[in-house]
């Protein structure tokens, strides 16, 4: 049974998937035996505080992380998660898009709700069918040419013009 450790807590890892959301984690390292779930699939790490994206270099399996509701500002150290498919980072204070050159599986990115202000660093994401940028810092609609495969755009309540 494979399982992480967080304030003396067990948390299972079932079916590929790992739910440690709502418990107060502000740091990824804090999160003992995290690195032994190598074959994990789906992290949830939402409505925590974290603030920084590292640590996860282990988990190269992963297809779907939710990062959500935490106090993210900076996207980084995403190299080793070639595999993701799905990615939420809403509602976090991401200022820009940058730092996920490698996630070129993505087939959904969310980052509804941050203070991002420019589309930018996305033309690599050639699997990405659905994109949230609703709720951010917008003025120009820009670098969305190479996303051939984009089905859903959320720009709802910027700043376009």
């Amino acid at each position: 049974m494979e399982y992480v450790q967080f304030k003396g807590e067990k948390y299972i890892s079932r079916n590929g998937s790992l739910d440690l959301s709502n418990l107060g984690i502000q740091n990824i390292r804090n999160i003992k035996h995290l690195d032994r779930l190598k074959d994990i699939k789906e992290l949830d790490l939402s409505n925590n505080e974290i603030t920084k994206i590292k640590d996860l270099e282990p988990l190269s399996q992963l297809t779907t992380l939710n990062l959500s509701f935490n106090r993210i500002e900076e996207i980084k150290d995403f190299h080793s998660l070639t595999n993701l498919t799905y990615l939420f980072l809403y509602n976090n204070k991401i200022t820009k898009i940058s730092g996920v050159d490698s996630l070129v599986n993505l087939v959904e990115l969310n980052l509804f709700d941050n203070q991002i202000t420019k589309i930018e660093n996305i033309s690599h994401f050639i699997n990405l069918n659905r994109l949230y940028l609703g709720s951010n810092r917008i003025k120009v609609i820009e670098g969305l040419d190479y996303l051939e495969n984009l089905k859903f755009l959320n720009i709802e309540k910027n700043f376009i013009t």
